[in-house]
């Protein structure tokens, strides 16, 4: 399906089955069975939709089949036969994608899958940070640092992403100091459970979790799929009730204070106009 979502050439086809094999790297390095399954959901979702269009599934298709399927999922305006998913949606309530957002995140998975490879930088024109020549004279080590990713920077290091996300997991017991004052455990290490607990700490026995690793500043991750498994709560694909968006709900020491920034762009005048 790939090559019909982005629009790829024949000749992109190497980069292409790297892109197959990053989407497996990156469903193997999310932190759980449960971060996994909304991935799966949504393949399984695509097969749904595969039959009912056309009785068979996706990878039977012929080219010109896969070419109209992407067309069917991309045009919200093509009405589907029986809109399976949307009755499923009323049988199961609001677990089950519509077909709207089924599409946005296929084509947001794609994307980052096929141009997070730096093979594709020829195509894009992206000069990646290690590479730039401000980056270099900031930090040389720049060239040579990837983190999360294999030699070539184009499929992830799954077991190294698995052995951070699993640094300090397993401890058992002496979280609270025991002194006598009022315990009080606070979930989340964000700007608020953070906050929480420094002006809670002078007058209470407090413990702060946090699911995520703590990641010094040369650990976090370049290549968006590792970041993605490793600094987001189910892979940055952590819905909303609605399904309607997904939620930037941080999974690492520092929460939301770390990973998330706002930019301000100067839009164009046809814009606001």
């Amino acid at each position: 399906m790939l090559p019909h979502v982005l629009g790829l050439s024949p000749q992109e086809a190497p980069q292409v089955k790297v892109a197959a094999g990053r989407l497996e790297d990156f469903v193997a390095a999310l932190p759980d069975d449960a971060s996994a399954a909304t991935v799966r959901d949504m393949l399984d979702a695509i097969n749904v939709l595969s039959i009912a269009a056309y009785v068979q599934l996706p990878g039977t298709l012929t080219d010109a089949q896969r070419g109209d399927f992407a067309n069917r999922l991309f045009d919200p305006d093509r009405a589907w036969p029986g809109n399976p998913l949307g009755g499923l949606r009323q049988l199961f309530g609001d677990a089950i994608p519509s077909v709207r957002d089924l599409a946005r995140t296929l084509r947001e998975l794609s994307s980052l899958t096929f141009y997070g490879n730096p093979q594709t930088n020829a195509h894009t024109g992206f000069v990646p940070l290690w590479e730039r020549p401000a980056v270099l004279a900031a930090d040389p080590a720049s060239r040579r640092a990837a983190p999360y990713t294999s030699r070539a920077r184009t499929r992830l290091d799954v077991p190294r992403i698995h052995a951070v996300q699993e640094r300090n997991a397993g401890k058992a017991s002496g979280f609270f100091a025991d002194d006598g004052r009022p315990k009080v455990a606070i979930v989340g290490s964000g700007p608020g459970g953070a906050i929480a607990a420094s002006r809670l700490a002078p007058h209470c026995d407090v413990a702060l979790f946090e699911a995520g690793p703590e990641l010094a500043s040369r650990e976090y991750p370049v290549d968006p799929l590792a970041g993605m498994a490793l600094l987001f709560a189910n892979g940055l694909l952590y819905p909303s009730k609605d399904l309607d968006l997904r939620v930037l709900q941080a999974r690492v020491v520092g929460g939301g204070s770390t990973i998330n920034e706002g930019v301000s762009v100067r839009p164009r005048t046809s814009t606001l106009d």
